[in-house]
């Protein structure tokens, strides 16, 4: 059904649940125990549409079903925090100048920081998982880093990924 054809109330109906999905971080509404997130009945009071909350309800939970409840989307930066922050990313590392010291690891991490920026800038970067990715990301910010062993066996066994898998993406990163 085109657009055109359905009535302007159902409409709204639609929107309000695409704005109650979109702000109320679903994952945290499961119970409505977070006094903070406000209920599908205010959102009904505030938006003073005309329709029941059931009907509400249910359209809200038709929107879900549509989207298969895949409300969170994983991105490299996930995976970019995820291996900064396990402390395996700079774990035992050596520079050319010898052990990794604070002001370098600031370095590093301020160059993975710039790397990521484009991410989204790229479009190339969509040909390739969001996990190969942020690995892609902390490699060649490790790289341009100089850091020795910029690829680890910690990173694939703790990622399950092959330096192999991640080279194209890497190279996208070092251009």
């Amino acid at each position: 059904m085109s657009i055109e054809n359905y009535p302007k109330a159902k409409l709204c109906q639609i929107s309000l649940c695409c704005l109650i999905i979109a702000s109320s971080n679903q994952i945290a509404k499961y119970d409505e125990l977070d006094k903070n997130i406000p209920l599908n009945k205010d959102f009904l009071k505030m938006s003073g549409l005309m329709c029941t909350i059931d009907a509400l309800n249910k359209c809200e939970k038709e929107l879900l079903s549509k989207l298969e409840w895949k409300l969170k989307v994983i991105t490299p930066l996930h995976f970019i925090d995820l291996i900064i922050n396990s402390g395996y990313a700079f774990q035992s590392d050596l520079v050319k100048q010898g052990n990794i010291v604070s002001e370098d690891l600031y370095k590093v991490k301020n160059k993975i920081q710039l790397l990521s920026d484009l991410i989204i800038e790229y479009t190339e970067f969509l040909k390739f998982s969001p996990s190969i990715v942020g690995m892609s990301c902390i490699i060649a910010g490790r790289k341009l880093g100089k850091i020795i062993n910029y690829w680890t066996s910690v990173f694939e066994c703790t990622y399950s990924l092959k330096v192999n898998e991640i080279t194209k993406c890497t190279n996208l990163f070092l251009k």
